[in-house]
């Protein structure tokens, strides 16, 4: 029989929306997120061998910020936040990813059951770590390190558009009218958190006339 006392790892490489996949970064502001996907492995032993994969999990917390002073915890079970008071590493609060290749030591995953747009909080940190578990008995040898950018991540949720205004319009005259025929500027502002707007190229001006003006 083979002694296995190595731990294994979960990577997590990827954020993935519709029609989107990024590279996971900590920090990163979100305003959909439908799965995650990464590489995990088993380590080689000293006597030369690897142990085999057996699960790769999912854990996402929302710590207690702005007016919530309570830490909140995806519940996979049942599918809603928990802040029952069990402990955090609680079975329940780790959800089940799909492991490619099984019975390896090295294989790429994915989870696509991860919470509805809908449960976040707009503008709130939550935190996404991933962890490995190998098959050896009886219990199998499971990840209890998480490294930053590796498989411990932190997304601020923003789905809230930007809100644009306009505050001034004027002509060459500056009598605070507007010569059609002549060159005129529109001014205004825009405000978005906590994503913010990326360049003035993404704001968009649109002008129409009333019928019979």
């Amino acid at each position: 029989f083979l002694v296995d006392r190595s731990t294994p790892t979960a990577r997590l490489e990827n954020f993935v929306a519709v029609n989107s996949t990024v590279a996971a970064v900590s920090g990163q502001v979100r305003s959909s997120l439908n799965s995650v996907s990464g590489t995990a492995w088993d380590p080689v032993g000293p006597g030369g061998s690897a142990g085999k994969l057996d699960k790769v999990l999912v854990h996402i917390k929302r710590p207690a910020q702005d007016v919530e002073s309570l830490t909140w915890y995806w519940k996979w079970t049942t599918g809603n936040w928990d802040a029952s008071g069990l402990d955090e590493d609680s079975a329940i609060y780790w959800g089940t990813s799909t492991i490619h290749v099984p019975g390896v030591a090295v294989s790429s995953w994915t989870n696509s059951v991860l919470p509805p747009p809908g449960v976040f909080t707009q503008g709130y940190t939550y935190i996404v770590r991933a962890r490995a578990r190998d098959a050896s008995l009886p219990q199998g040898n499971t990840q209890q390190i998480f490294a930053l950018n590796e498989s411990s991540f932190t997304i601020v949720w923003d789905a809230e558009p930007p809100s644009a205004s306009v505050t001034g319009y004027e002509d060459g005259d500056g009598n605070g009218r507007v010569n059609p025929a002549g060159a005129w500027t529109i001014s205004g502002g825009i405000t978005d958190s906590p994503g913010g707007v990326s360049g003035l190229s993404n704001v968009r001006l649109q002008i129409g006339r009333l019928e019979g003006q």
